[in-house]
């Protein structure tokens, strides 16, 4: 049965494979639609969602008792976040690189069996910690996916300010729309890891323990700080896009 449920993550792996060239394949118009690309992709997600409930079921923790599930949860959100852009704005935004993206933190989790569950952590039976785990690794996909449609925005201006079909050519959605999104994102992060940290200090606050004996908690801090601190200079001080983009990557 291990041998199977292997197999069937690394047949969603092999799909996202397949959904990427997909879309590349679009992108350079050797294919006329994105219907195979978002074929592969349903499938992979599908298998994808499987393998963390699979998880969750089998250790009766939320799926992050070791790297190898952190990989795969972050990739999921990825992928979750392209999913809902793709059905709000209705255009494939960077398609192929995302999906890259999220492959780059799949690979390496389906290049290895998941090892069997040793020591019990009690938290992560917890439904505050659950959230307060999730919303956090979700908060930094979004920031990540943030991230590549900043690089989207700089090389989609770099190149129709030379004149370059390049941006044409790879369907790279307008600027004001990569825009707009990248500030949704940044937002959208923002909103997610501060609820994050929230659970996290109901939890400590719950348990008698100390938030600051966690050198992530600082670290979780300055993030939440030096995205909040961009976010109002765009919104109150208005830097350019530009800067906007150079400062999300």
């Amino acid at each position: 049965v291990e041998v199977n449920v292997e197999l069937l993550f690394r047949t969603a792996v092999f799909f996202y494979v397949l959904a990427a060239a997909g879309h590349l394949l679009w992108a350079k118009n050797v294919l006329k639609n994105t219907r195979i690309g978002k074929s592969f992709l349903i499938l992979a997600f599908v298998l994808h969602t499987a393998e963390l409930v699979r998880e969750a079921a089998l250790s009766g923790m939320f799926p992050l008792y070791n790297m190898r599930n952190a990989l795969v949860f972050f990739s999921w959100c990825i992928v979750l976040l392209y999913g809902a852009l793709l059905v709000r704005h209705r255009f494939e935004m960077l398609s192929a690189f995302t999906i890259l993206l999220a492959l780059f933190f799949v690979l390496p989790a389906a290049m290895v069996a998941n090892p069997p569950v040793i020591v019990d952590r009690p938290a992560l039976r917890d439904w505050v910690t659950a959230i307060h785990i999730g919303l956090s690794i979700f908060s930094y996909a979004t920031f990540c996916l943030a991230a590549i449609t900043a690089c989207g925005y700089l090389v989609e201006h770099r190149r129709l300010k030379e004149k370059n079909l390049a941006a044409v050519i790879l369907r790279l959605p307008p600027l004001d729309i990569l825009d707009t999104i990248q500030l949704k994102m940044v937002r959208c992060g923002l909103a997610t890891l501060g609820l994050g940290f929230l659970f996290g200090l109901c939890w400590a606050v719950r348990e008698g323990w100390s938030p600051l004996a966690e050198p992530k908690i600082p670290l979780t801090g300055f993030v939440f700080g030096m995205y909040l601190i961009l976010a109002l200079a765009r919104a109150r001080f208005g830097i350019s896009t530009r800067g906007f983009s150079a400062g999300v990557i």
